[in-house]
This record gives structure tokens, C-alpha cells and sequence, in this order.
């Protein structure tokens, strides 16, 4: 028995109560849960500003203010270096020093703002577009100039979204057209024009294409570490961080909470006489079962061998009873149709206080199912004020064997 909790059994939610209590919605002679009123996407949003987006964002931001100086910082010394190497008149050596000042007083800025946001670094950008454009509108000779658009473009195709960069490729493209036609003393403006925006477009098609790909890779391993391979569900690396949002935004908000812990009955007996895949598949049909009774916003998990989790945000103990009851029913339809015969094992566990963990709600509701299996298995218990409720066995449930048919019998 679990720890200083008192024992006590009832008959099940349906024998106690069989008229559907207010906020609750009949479909034929199944009641359901009530709306969520826990809006579970605003609560994971609000969360992402100290969950893992919000570190992947900020190391972004990081890189990009590290690059965007050193860029500004590199580009000033090239710049200022053609001042005397390059330049033959002194209207375009003032030029490229004004250029060269301008890149590196723009680098010192970005240095001495600690977190600039995305927004001022692609203003960066664009300002850098603008000083070289300037530079190759004043040049004598132009030399290699045009390349220079190389770096802001390629930064943004990297850093940035396919909008934000086609968006600085047209500004380019336009400032190079005008700077071109201004200057007087090139003579191949048309090659000059086509050899860098082909050049320069191309590099930044690929390196957008290839972040872009790189992305994908990064969400696909996301969800494959978060994910239960066999069943599809949350894993429980990914389900504890999730519930500690749901019990932080239920304490704020004063709604109440519910976990529900299942354990299949008997499972490692049904391993052993039909073998692992009627495990699987067994393992299968329950995740199945506990999405069609579900809610959107609840978080349903497989927590470990056969045993699964549930939150379920803005659900009292009585809701959450009547949940199992229903998962429970499932359970006994899904055997009629397919001859698949599994029952389950329940614990429950509300939140009581403002002052609880998710990691002391998942030990309640554990407690919970370890009294429903002493119990006699195949029914549900629930954690209230310190005392285990055990239910009375599910209606229509199987607890003397389990039966399950091998799917690849002929």
C-alpha cells in the first residue's frame, strides 16, 4: 500500500452516478468530457520563452551579432586598404574611406549592443547593401567591388527566411542597377550587372536551399526524440516538461488538473504466450484508443513498457473517472470487433494546491495504480486528500485471462 495513504473501495462511476453531471455532452449513451478550457497552445507559446525554441533562438541571435561584426569589422579594413592600393583619384579614395568608416562604425555599434534583435541585424544588413552600393557608385576603378554583396546576401540567405531574403536581393539588385548607371567612368556595366546578380543569386539559392534542409533534419530528430516510435504518442522524456507547464498555468489560472496513469493488465504474460508483435500490436490499439477518447489539448504519453500517462488540463477527479470509464468501454468494443481482449489498471491524481509538481502528481497517480492492480486489477483508483479510492472492476471487463489473437495466425 502506498505511503501513509488509507485504502477504500467504491463501486464504479457508472453503478454510482449514472446521470451526466452539468457541462457535460451526450453523444447517444456516451458522455464526454467537457471542453478544455486550459488553452494548451498558449500555454506551450508562453513557454517558449525559456523553453528550447527560445535557446535555439537566442544562440541564433548570438551567431548572427557575432558574424555581423566581424563582417563590418573585416569589410571596413578591406575597404579602408583600397584607399591606397586601389583607388587613383582622390573624390573615390574619400569615398572608400567614408565606406570604410561607415562599415566599422556600424560593426562597433552591433558590439556594443549586448541583444539586439533580429529586426536591427537585418537592418544591418540592408545598410551594409547601402554603403557598398555607394562604394561601387564612386569607385575609380571598380575592381572587385561588386562581390562585396556577396557577404550581406549570403548572411541573410543563412540566417534568415526565404522572405527577408528575397526582399534584400531586390534592394541589391536595384542599388546595383542605379550605382552602375551613376557611375561614368566603368564601361562594362552590363556584364558587370549580370556577372554579379547571377553569381551572387545562385550562391544564395543554395545556401538558403541547404539551411532550409537543415531545418527539416533538426525538426524530423526533434520529434523522433520525442516521440514513441511503436505508438506515436509523447515519450516521457518530452511529456514531464509539457505537464510541468500544464500544473504552472492550472496553479496560476485556479483550473484544475488530472493525471491518469493505465497499466495493462497481465501485459508480460501476453508477451510470453503469444509473443511481441501481439504485444505491439496490443500496445498499438490502446494508444489508438486513447486519442479517440481524448481531448485536444490533453497530453497522452506512453510512459514506459505498457504502462501510459495522461494529462488532462481543466478535468477534476470525477472527470477524469469518468474518462477511464469511457477508455475502459472502448476497450471492450475494440475486443468485439477485432478479438483483441486487453483491460487496463488505473490511477488518478488531481491537483490539489498551488504548491505541487508534476513529479508529485505522477507519484500520486502511480500510487493510485499500484492500489487498482492490489485491487484486483482492471478497475480504477484515485488519489484524494491522501486516501486511494479503489473502484469496483470496469463494467464488461475480462479479469480472470487475457486474450488476444495472434494477427498472424492464418
Amino acid at each position: 500500500m502506498p505511503r501513509g495513504a488509507r485504502c477504500s473501495t467504491r463501486g464504479s462511476g457508472a453503478e454510482a452516478d449514472t446521470a451526466a453531471p452539468a457541462g457535460w455532452v451526450r453523444h447517444g449513451a456516451t458522455p464526454q468530457m467537457p471542453a478544455v478550457e486550459t488553452d494548451l497552445h498558449g500555454v506551450l507559446t508562453r513557454a517558449t520563452a525559456h523553453g528550447p525554441d527560445a535557446i535555439d533562438e537566442q544562440a541564433t541571435l548570438a551567431m548572427m551579432r557575432r558574424v555581423a561584426i566581424s563582417m563590418f569589422l573585416v569589410g571596413g579594413v578591406v575597404c579602408m586598404s583600397g584607399v591606397w592600393t586601389l583607388q587613383q583619384t582622390p573624390r573615390s579614395k574619400l569615398a572608400q574611406g567614408l565606406v570604410a568608416g561607415g562599415l566599422t562604425a556600424v560593426g562597433v555599434l552591433i558590439w556594443l549592443i549586448r541583444r539586439p534583435r533580429r529586426s536591427v541585424l537585418e537592418a544591418g544588413v540592408l545598410l551594409s547593401i547601402t554603403l557598398l552600393s555607394a562604394l561601387v557608385g564612386l569607385s575609380e576603378p571598380l575592381g572587385m567591388a561588386p562581390l562585396f554583396y556577396l557577404w550581406p546576401i549570403v548572411y541573410v540567405a543563412y540566417f534568415c527566411r526565404r522572405r527577408t531574403l528575397a526582399v534584400t536581393y531586390g534592394y541589391m539588385v536595384v542599388t546595383l542597377a542605379a550605382v552602375l548607371v551613376l557611375n561614368t567612368t566603368h564601361e562594362l556595366k552590363l556584364d558587370t550587372f549580370t556577372g554579379t546578380t547571377a553569381t551572387i543569386g545562385i550562391m544564395a539559392v543554395l545556401v538558403s536551399m541547404m539551411t532550409n534542409r537543415e531545418a527539416v533534419l533538426r525538426r524530423e530528430l526533434a520529434v523522433a526524440a520525442e516521440t514513441d516510435p511503436l505508438t506515436g504518442l509523447l515519450n516521457r522524456r518530452s511529456f514531464n516538461p509539457h505537464l510541468e507547464l500544464l500544473v504552472a498555468d492550472a496553479a496560476v489560472h485556479g483550473r484544475p488538473l488530472s493525471v491518469v496513469m493505465f497499466d495493462l493488465d497481465h501485459f508480460k504474460r501476453l508477451n510470453d504466450e503469444r509473443g511481441h508483435l501481439v504485444g505491439d500490436r496490443a500496445l498499438q490499439e490502446f494508444a489508438a484508443i486513447l486519442r479517440a477518447q481524448s481531448r485536444d489539448g490533453d497530453l497522452i504519453c506512453r510512459f514506459g513498457g505498457e504502462e501510459f500517462a495522461v494529462g488532462l488540463p481543466g478535468a477534476a477527479v470525477d472527470v477524469a473517472r469518468r474518462y477511464t470509464e469511457r477508455v475502459a468501454s472502448a476497450l471492450v468494443e475494440r475486443r468485439r470487433s477485432i478479438d483483441l481482449a486487453i483491460m487496463t489498471s488505473v490511477g488518478i491524481c488531481s491537483l490539489t494546491t498551488q504548491q505541487e509538481s508534476a513529479d508529485a502528481l505522477l507519484l500520486r497517480a502511480d500510487d493510485a495504480l499500484y492500489a487498482a492492480k492490489a485491487g484486483g486489477r482492471c478497475r480504477q483508483a484515485s488519489w484524494i486528500g491522501g486516501e486511494i479510492v479503489v473502484g469496483a472492476p470496469f463494467e464488461g471487463s475480462i479479469t480472470s485471462q487475457l486474450v488476444v489473437t495472434d494477427p498472424l495466425a492464418g
